[in-house]
């Protein structure tokens, strides 16, 4: 139903910048040719003179191998590992010692701080995934959170990095605490880089679709 109505808002948004006519699937915008890809496209005029697209999935099917109680087990691992993770990165980021005020080190924590965002909506995706999904959902969901993950875990392993190198610049005048800052952002990190190894062993079964493309269609690329 949700890929319904964006599906639908697609084609809204395509008559109103093309004066009611719909353009070529060549001629769509980078947005419409991700969110579309592997789709056979043709118009068709009803018996009131109305055109309306007709689309096909005639790509690659991407199968969850678990089962759907075994998937929302996985997925709470997942929120559960990320809400650690989040944790120890703000208890880290939120000391208030001078190692989180210096600009290098102040930038990897704003970038640690992104990918942890894009994690989370990564999850989101994957929470939404049906069982079997076209190659948008795929990427928008596993694809997406093993990239955000693994951006999440380098980010932070570089922050912690940056906190021990300013600690013992400041020697011997550094607090012992702020050896904790640099272990809570890296014990943040490898939580990101388990969640990343655990997806990448997921095996994602793959189904030719055995729809055949409307005649006179035009694939999406």
């Amino acid at each position: 139903m949700k890929t319904e109505k964006i599906a639908e808002f697609v084609n809204r948004r395509e008559n109103r910048f093309s004066g009611g006519e719909q353009h070529p699937a060549a001629f769509h915008s980078r947005s419409y040719h991700c969110f579309f890809e592997d789709w056979a496209e043709v118009q068709r005029t009803d018996e009131n003179g109305h055109t309306k697209i007709e689309r096909v999935y005639v790509g690659t099917w991407y199968i969850h191998p678990l089962q759907k109680i075994q998937k929302a087990l996985l997925l709470t691992g997942y929120f559960l590992g990320w809400l650690l993770s989040l944790a120890l990165f703000i208890w880290g980021a939120s000391q208030p010692f001078e190692i989180n005020s210096i600009w290098y080190v102040t930038i990897f924590e704003a970038a640690a701080a992104a990918a942890l965002f894009w994690m989370f909506i990564s999850l989101f995706h994957y929470m939404a995934a049906p069982q079997k999904m076209t190659i948008n959902s795929y990427r928008s969901s596993s694809s997406s959170l093993r990239n955000s993950a693994l951006t999440s875990a380098a980010s932070l392993a570089v922050t912690s990095a940056a906190t021990i190198i300013r600690t013992l610049i400041s020697l011997p005048d550094s607090d012992e605490k702020r050896w904790l800052c640099a272990a809570s952002f890296l014990l943040s990190g490898i939580l990101c880089f388990i969640i990343n190894q655990i997806e990448n062993r997921i095996q994602y079964n793959e189904e030719l679709s055995d729809q055949i493309p409307p005649e006179g269609s035009s694939m999406i690329e």
